[in-house]
């Protein structure tokens, strides 16, 4: 039995790619099961959903295209347009916003999605030992509140964002822009990871890919 704790231990602090993937399994599953039962057992949390909806309906069913007519119960629209079409999406999924708790379901494989990505990207690295994936995971409450109860458009911008990264890794620079254009759209927080975006590119590719790619993002 000890020497067993100790290989666990030891596989948990190593560098090593069958630790790490081993690991990260064990921990989708039961995020998976973790995040269904918050779902179901911990209220949801109405903050920005409701006006989201609205946001949605001025355009979509008031035909309003002029941006300081389109808001809701909290206020005006802040988020660019990307934010307007991927919560219509949303609304037609939902039944107009209602269907609530599909709403949740939704937002759950976003999270699950979301922290597959996540573990990908440190995957990739291979500098990560797997005990780190423990502490992502473990240290995580208030994400779960963020994608499950609140339905905020923040986990569909970082989503989105951690495509456009893993793509980067991969060195598949016309596609990683793609996906991080879109996740700006969401939500313009995404743009502080412009200046470090910026000196990948332009350490990776010539002067001019370089100029074309942030074309692309702009």
């Amino acid at each position: 039995m000890r020497e067993l704790v100790s290989r666990i231990v030891l596989g948990l602090f190593s560098i090593s790619e069958v630790w790490f993937t081993a690991v990260a399994a064990i921990l989708m599953i039961v995020e998976a099961v973790l995040s269904h039962l918050v779902i179901i057992k911990v209220n949801y949390t109405e903050i920005d959903w409701s006006t989201y909806m609205q946001q949605v309906e001025c355009y979509s069913k008031k035909g309003i295209l002029n941006y300081t007519q389109i808001g809701g119960d909290t206020g005006p629209v802040v988020y660019p347009a990307g934010h307007i079409f991927a919560y219509r999406i949303l609304h037609f999924l939902t039944s107009s916003g209602r269907n609530i708790r599909l709403a949740q379901h939704i937002f759950q494989c976003f999270y699950l999605f979301n922290l597959f990505m996540v573990f990908r990207i440190l995957q990739k690295t291979m500098r990560v030992p797997p005990i780190v994936l423990l502490l992502v995971t473990v240290t995580g409450y208030r994400i779960h509140s963020i994608f499950m109860l609140r339905l905020f458009n923040d986990p569909l911008a970082m989503m989105l964002f951690y495509v456009a990264m893993d793509r980067f890794l991969n060195e598949k620079w016309l596609v990683g822009c793609i996906f991080y254009s879109v996740a700006v759209s969401i939500k313009m927080n995404v743009l502080l990871f412009a200046p470090a975006m910026f000196f990948t590119l332009i350490l990776n590719n010539s002067y001019m890919h370089t100029l074309g790619y942030l074309a692309l993002c702009g």
